[in-house]
């Protein structure tokens, strides 16, 4: 079995001693039939990120990996992958399973995946400002792996440790960019303005980010100088014409317009007519931000397919300004399933 390991110097990084990144190469997807070749771990201490990487040359090595895995996890508390709990973490349970190895001590650990339901990765390291060296797929990796198990070579050996280690790399990097996200907080709010249809607010953070990056959300601009260390948020006003339902127990329609039915009792029962569920509300053209602010006691706006807004008036929205900061806070995590 060969062991490598390296060290890269990282700054301002999220990660503890105690937690570590891994990743896994196989020789293809099926738990029973396929095998481990490789994997690496990765964990940050005092500004240096440290790599170990452990790779078997044949398959008979491949319980000496999973004896290796063991030993070395138990150094850590909390495991990070991507795609882990679905495929990485499986794939070693049935194997120590096949070995008839006691994995028990693995429920003591934490895993975290990073992958999410809506995320892709390469957009993601683009995001980030992370480049790849290697352009090979998971597919042709598990090609290369059954290949170096049958009759080793040095190049075959580069292309899954060099693979290998740019996971675990970006790895941490994604670490970084969500956790960045995670501590950004209202009480980091320098300053906000109100332009004729975009509210702006600029966040100092407290927490240092290595690298600068610029990410559109539907209406939103989600942005950060790292000369500056500066955050930049904007949400965008639509013109549109909403519609705000109101209880169709209390209103009738007069000459095709809605009228209390405190008021609209006094005129002649000829005058007035029933309104249903679908027909009682009030239509508006205006400037609408896509959200909800509930501490604002208004009307609730909401377009044909029932999506809420709330009206751009920023003499009426300054007051709430934390409470709106919370809520874009909010829709940013969101789209990144945080």
């Amino acid at each position: 079995m060969i062991y490598i390991n390296n060290s890269l110097p990282v700054t301002n990084s999220f990660s503890s001693p105690f937690q570590c990144f891994l990743d896994l190469e196989t020789t293809g997807l099926s738990k029973q039939h396929d095998s481990i070749i490789c994997f690496g771990l990765a964990y940050v201490k005092e500004e240096t990120l440290y790599i170990e990487q452990y790779l078997i040359e044949n398959k008979d090595e491949e319980q000496a990996i999973l004896e290796q895995f063991m030993k070395t996890l138990a150094k850590f508390e909390k495991i990070y992958t991507y795609g882990g709990k679905y495929f990485d973490w499986p794939f070693i349970i049935e194997k120590l399973n096949t070995y008839k190895m006691d994995c028990s001590f693995l429920t003591t650990l934490q895993l975290v995946d990073l992958k999410q339901k809506k995320s892709n990765r390469s957009n993601l390291e683009t995001l980030i400002g992370f480049k790849r060296t290697q352009t090979i797929t998971g597919k042709e990796l598990a090609k290369i792996g059954k290949l170096h198990i049958i009759q080793p070579n040095p190049t075959y050996e580069t292309l899954i440790v060099s693979h290998n280690k740019e996971e675990l790399i970006s790895l941490q990097k994604i670490f970084d960019f969500t956790q960045f996200i995670l501590h950004l907080s209202p009480h980091h709010l320098k300053k906000y303005v109100f332009n004729e249809t975009l509210l702006v607010f600029t966040l100092a953070p407290s927490k240092l980010y290595t690298s600068s990056f610029s990410v559109h959300e539907e209406s939103m601009l989600f942005s950060f100088n790292s000369d500056t260390n500066l955050v930049t948020l904007s949400i965008k006003a639509k013109q549109l014409t909403l519609k705000t339902y109101l209880p169709a127990k209390d209103y009738y329609l007069v000459e095709g317009q809605l009228m209390h039915k405190s008021l609209a009792k006094l005129l002649p029962a000829s005058m007035r007519q029933k309104v249903t569920k679908q027909n009682c509300y009030l239509q508006q053209e205006g400037l609408y931000l896509p959200l909800v602010l509930e501490e604002l006691e208004t009307l609730s706006w909401v377009d044909d397919m029932k999506q809420p807004y709330t009206p751009y008036n920023p003499h009426q929205l300054e007051p709430y300004i934390v409470p709106l900061l919370k809520i874009i806070l909010k829709k940013i995590r969101s789209y990144h399933n945080l």
